[in-house]
């Protein structure tokens, strides 16, 4: 878990616009250039995974629901 600190320093730098995703604030890893956040796609799954999800169905789920809410705008999401 990341310190309550490093995620309010996140949210006081992040552009206005910026999407704050609910319950996903472990897989945040910064903020871009633009200030919208940055979630790393493999801490997302395991936000996932914790709360009973299989692997291969938060992976689902991120693809079809987290994923397309972005639009390209709001946050970023990195592959690791």
């Amino acid at each position: 878990m990341k310190p309550e600190y490093y995620i309010n320093l996140l949210i006081e730098k992040s552009n206005d616009q910026a999407i704050r995703l609910a319950e996903l604030d472990n897989a945040i890893i910064g903020i871009n250039q633009n200030g919208l956040f940055v979630y790393d796609y493999s801490k997302i799954i395991d936000v996932f995974t914790k709360q009973g999800m299989s692997a291969d169905d938060a992976g689902d789920y991120i693809d079809y629901n987290v994923l397309p809410i972005n639009a390209g705008n709001g946050f970023s999401v990195v592959y690791t």
